[in-house]
């Protein structure tokens, strides 16, 4: 992960990858998402993008994004892809 800004004036940014294996679409393998976060007021936005070329067995190929709904008390995230 590589940060940048002032988080306690309200305004930064990061960067991040995380590798993902599973199941998606009924399709399994490996991909890697992007993850950008940024804050300019206090204000939070998160966007995530599938690496072009990084899916692996039947992900091969795959592109899109993802996006966080819900998150709950007990750190479960709900999330909806977007594939390509």
């Amino acid at each position: 992960m590589l940060t940048a800004g002032e988080p306690a004036g309200g305004n930064a940014s990061y960067i991040a990858t995380e590798a993902f294996e599973g199941t998606l679409d009924g399709r399994s393998g490996t991909l890697v998402l992007q993850q950008l976060g940024t804050m300019a007021g206090g204000e939070p936005e998160l966007s995530y993008v599938i690496a072009p070329g990084s899916g692996t067995g039947e992900l091969a190929g795959t592109t899109g994004t993802l996006t966080i709904g819900t998150i709950d008390d007990d750190g479960l995230h709900h999330v909806t892809i977007a594939l390509g």
